[in-house]
């Protein structure tokens, strides 16, 4: 029979300090923190409540999808009952985040982050978490992360493995690690929604839940070091996980800077102007802009196009239509329709908004602008950047 030891520690003895002094951060740091996460599934589900229980107080969800049944087997924060088909993640996350923690304060977003971020809550964050299932949308947080200066915590699950990436504008660029063939691929979508329909037909498991705990938890520490100890980041590395193996690695990860990548613009420096707000119209903003920097030659810069007139497939006529093109769906373009399913062709377009602008009481939200975002303004050939502060009001933790 095995002799029981018992180690007896005098904590008045400084040489035992070390085993009695406890290990974490400041809680009032933490609670104080402001916190963006970006997707609402698998792991945003671990995110979020991890943090919810570590005590952060201040969370913004982003997400534009519905609670689905194949949701539930990897997803701690969705019930049976929610599987309705009108019920928002965003909404639910916060409904049961509420549950763990009354006292939180949580803002949601529901849409996509490529279109629905506006830059100016960036710079209210203190770091940003991405738990998203596609390149491209990942590319979209790297050039606004890096554009603003925010440290930003990346994971993903593939199966039995997972990764976490941590990303900052003074180490390393999403960009720039990706290679010719996933640049090639920057759209393919590879969600847990698929994953769940293969695994099925296959017959197999689904252990995304397991993985998603592992990468989630890691994400989420990552995401207070940067809050509370930025000097003890993964920032330059990938932590990888293997859940066949329970093997796991720190790898160094840092990629050459590409002179042409796109996501090195930062947008410095910021100029607030709490005059101006998404419901401005482009005319007011223009002479706003006009009288700031003391020229009229000046100029809006969109990173997408608006369409400014279609064309009609069966009849060839043309009908002036103005919209954002990221935010055209079918409905915007039966509307227009004079055939059911007729082809709608997008004629003319512009990238750039001045004074030629045909609608100019148009706002600002009606070409595409989020809310709280900072627009690139070309002042005489040159780039300037200025916030939209008059929307600050919309960033509202409750």
């Amino acid at each position: 029979m095995a002799t029981r030891t018992t180690i007896t520690i005098d904590i008045t003895d400084d040489s035992n300090k070390s085993k009695t002094t406890p290990i974490g951060w400041n809680a009032q740091i933490i609670k104080n923190a402001k916190i963006m996460v970006i997707g609402a599934g698998a792991l945003g589900n671990e995110v979020l409540k991890n943090l919810a229980l570590v005590g952060v107080k201040n969370i913004l969800i982003v997400d534009f999808d519905f609670v689905e049944r194949t949701n539930l087997a990897k997803s701690v924060l969705y019930r049976e009952r929610d599987c309705t088909g009108n019920r928002r993640k965003v909404d639910i996350a916060k409904e049961r985040l509420k549950d763990i923690s009354s006292d939180l304060k949580i803002m949601t977003i529901n849409g996509d982050a490529t279109q629905d971020i506006g830059w100016g809550l960036l710079k209210e964050m203190d770091v940003v978490i991405s738990c998203l299932d596609n390149r491209l949308t990942r590319m979209w947080v790297n050039r606004m992360c890096f554009a603003m200066r925010k440290s930003w915590v990346d994971g993903g699950i593939m199966d039995m493995e997972g990764q976490v990436d941590v990303y900052n504008s003074s180490t390393n660029c999403y960009e720039c690690g990706l290679g010719p063939k996933a640049l090639e691929n920057i759209q393919y979508r590879n969600g847990c929604v698929n994953r769940m329909k293969r695994y099925a037909s296959a017959g197999f498991a689904n252990t995304n839940c397991i993985v998603a705990s592992v990468v989630g938890a890691i994400q989420a520490q990552e995401a207070l070091k940067i809050v509370a100890d930025p000097s003890k980041s993964l920032a330059g590395y990938q932590f990888c996980f293997n859940g066949r193996t329970n093997y796991y690695d720190k790898l160094g990860k840092v990629s050459p800077r590409r002179p042409e990548c796109g996501s090195h613009e930062i947008y410095e420096p910021l100029i607030t102007a709490p005059e101006l707000s998404t419901e401005t119209s482009i005319e007011d903003t223009l002479n706003w802009l006009s009288k700031y920097f003391n020229t009229k030659n000046i100029s809006i810069e969109l990173y997408y196009y608006v369409i400014l007139s279609v064309m009609l497939g069966t009849s060839g006529k043309e009908k002036a239509f103005i919209k954002a093109r990221p935010r055209i769906s079918e409905v915007h373009l039966d509307a227009i329709r004079e055939v059911e399913d007729e082809e709608v062709r997008f004629k003319d377009k512009i990238q750039t908004i001045d004074s030629s602008f045909p609608q100019p009481q148009l706002k600002l939200k009606d070409i595409g602008i989020p809310y709280y975002h900072v627009i690139r303004v070309i002042v005489d050939g040159k780039k300037s950047y200025v916030e939209l502060s008059g929307d600050k009001e919309f960033l509202k933790f409750q």
